[in-house]
């Protein structure tokens, strides 16, 4: 379902590199495809371009700070510095932007900004104790700052002035996520992206499938 695109001069991508980027994004694909009931590049669609590259250049590209792991804009595009001491880091921002690739095919551009990236930061982390000790991490962090209305929070995130005031925002975002996953199931999230295609607002789509 990929294309990738890197430098050819960098060898480390070719040793063991390039499998382990394809491999997870074909298992956060059959993952992501199975949650929000979409599927892309397939029917002669075409594949879902994903380029890696140098920090430079990724600042320079997509305009972003130093705080950004990677950027979905219809490509999925992840700086890399150093593979091998960056796997980790790597499988999470390609899961991540993963998510932005089906949130954009199942609810088209008019999702709220909350929900896209609380959806990406919650999805970046397979379910289990990883993904926990990331949500408590960022409910951590919530409880130290200020928290922001879902109004504000419903465009992009990254047009908050500070690092510390984007970083405050992803986790008020995955916070919230995390706690409507947890009170009203999960299916309920991927229900509010679908309406958006149809143009209803989140919050009308909450209340008709939970009555609250």
């Amino acid at each position: 379902h990929f294309r990738l695109s890197y430098d050819g001069d960098r060898e480390e991508l070719l040793s063991g590199g390039y499998d382990l980027v394809l491999q997870t994004l074909e298992d956060g694909y059959a993952e992501y495809a199975g949650l929000f009931g979409v599927r892309l590049a397939e029917g002669g669609a075409p594949a879902i371009e994903v380029v890696l590259l140098e920090r430079g250049e990724f600042d320079d590209l997509t305009g972003l700070g130093h705080w950004a792991g990677g950027a979905y804009d219809g490509r999925i595009r992840v700086p890399v510095t150093d593979l091998g001491t960056e796997q980790q880091r790597l499988v999470r921002v390609l899961r991540h932007e993963l998510v932005h690739a089906f949130v954009q095919e199942a609810g088209g551009h008019g999702v709220a900004g909350w929900l896209n990236e609380g959806l990406a930061e919650f999805l970046e982390e397979p379910a289990g104790a990883a993904r926990a000790a990331a949500i408590e991490r960022s409910r951590e962090k919530v409880s130290a700052t200020a928290m922001r209305s879902l109004k504000e929070l419903s465009g992009s995130l990254s047009s908050f002035g500070s690092v510390d005031e984007i970083r405050a925002a992803y986790a008020q975002s995955v916070s919230f996520v995390a706690w409507i996953e947890h009170w009203y199931g999960e299916r309920v999230l991927f229900q509010m992206v679908e309406g958006c295609r149809d143009g209803a607002k989140v919050g009308d789509t909450f209340k008709e499938r939970t009555g609250v």
